[in-house]
């Protein structure tokens, strides 16, 4: 099954622009949405889903893990809301999916706008880390966990494709104390990462297990 997965904190125009980008015919499109959104028809989406943001989702990875144990499938895009694309980058995406069984995906120059896990990074490195509240980190972390399990790591080419991250869209969106809130999870985060690996950046690490045990 060829899906896509997607979270929505409070960008609404960035899902409705995202949603019209499909060009290409997907299964599924799952959304998890906190703002109530309607989208027009997108005829290359067979299903759309959309579950209502709940108190129940404490955090980024959370959801993310929801998305990967709601389906058995054999691969997970997750995308950003915040992000847009040409024609032929979502099936280019599978192409490389195709191409590359076994790895971890990411988005060239935007690594976590758009990545793709699957049964077998997740059978070698596990689901996401949800005591990353909120937002931020939870993707670098699970980045370091693929190196350290010896997970390739596959750039996926957007720039021909147009790809386009707006960047902070949710910040710029949302109320002024959501935004207090996740600059203090973004803060607490950080904090729990250097603890974990021993540094802030993936390219500066100390640890190569966590917490250095």
């Amino acid at each position: 099954m060829k899906a896509l997965f997607i979270p929505v904190y409070s960008n609404i125009d960035g899902i409705k622009n995202l949603y019209n980008c499909i060009d290409y015919e997907v299964d599924l499109v799952h959304i998890i949405s906190k703002p109530e959104i309607k989208l027009e028809h997108n005829p290359n989406v067979k299903q759309l889903k959309i579950t209502n943001y709940s108190y129940k989702f404490k955090s980024l990875a959370q959801i993310w893990n929801y998305f990967i144990e709601s389906y058995d499938i054999d691969n997970y895009i997750i995308m950003n809301d915040d992000i847009t694309f040409g024609s032929g980058y979502i099936e280019n995406y599978f192409k490389t999916i195709e191409n590359n069984p076994n790895t971890y995906r990411v988005q060239t120059g935007y690594p976590h706008t758009c990545f793709s896990t699957s049964k077998y990074v997740i059978d070698k490195v596990g689901l996401y880390d949800e005591n990353y509240i909120g937002a931020y980190y939870e993707d670098t972390d699970y980045h370091k966990r693929c190196i350290e399990a010896n997970i390739k790591i596959v750039e996926v080419e957007g720039e021909i494709y147009n790809f386009k991250h707006e960047g902070r869209a949710t910040n710029r969106t949302c109320t002024e104390t959501e935004r207090e809130i996740i600059k203090y999870n973004m803060n607490r985060n950080a904090e729990y990462f250097n603890k974990k690996w021993g540094g802030y950046r993936i390219d500066n690490l100390k640890y190569s297990t966590p917490f250095n045990l």
